[in-house]
């Protein structure tokens, strides 16, 4: 069984990007249905964050920077396959960020490739 986490202890982590089940485990809850804003803002205040992005896969990204969100959808596509969708959408947030962007600008350009990626077969081999 994994160790639970302990509040605060993320206190040199500038962004944390789980997915819903991920930030569920996190915060040592059940794997269920829940509203995205009371999961990052739950998230925030555990581990005292500034920023938080959570994927939610179809359903777009959900994005928390201080005192701004916003619910980001997702492309609508035809998905052909999943795998490396939420890969996609968390590295091309960090190249956005790493180039100056703004978390949320950063974020629709992540949602954009994602969005891409799962509307092709397969994914890239490592």
């Amino acid at each position: 069984m994994p160790e639970h986490c302990k509040r605060n202890g993320f206190s040199d982590v500038a962004l944390i990007v789980p997915n819903e089940n991920e930030a569920q485990t996190l915060l040592n809850e059940a794997h269920g249905p829940d509203d995205p804003a009371a999961l990052a803002d739950r998230l925030k205040d555990f581990f005292d964050l500034r920023r938080v992005v959570i994927t939610l896969g179809a359903a777009g990204v959900y994005v928390l920077d201080g005192g701004r969100s916003i619910h980001l959808p997702a492309m609508e596509v035809k998905v052909i396959h999943t795998g490396g969708g939420g890969d996609c959408f968390t590295g091309v947030l960090a190249f956005g960020l790493h180039h100056g962007a703004d978390l949320l600008d950063a974020a629709r350009f992540g949602a954009l490739c994602s969005g891409r990626a799962v509307s092709l077969p397969g994914t890239f081999p490592s």
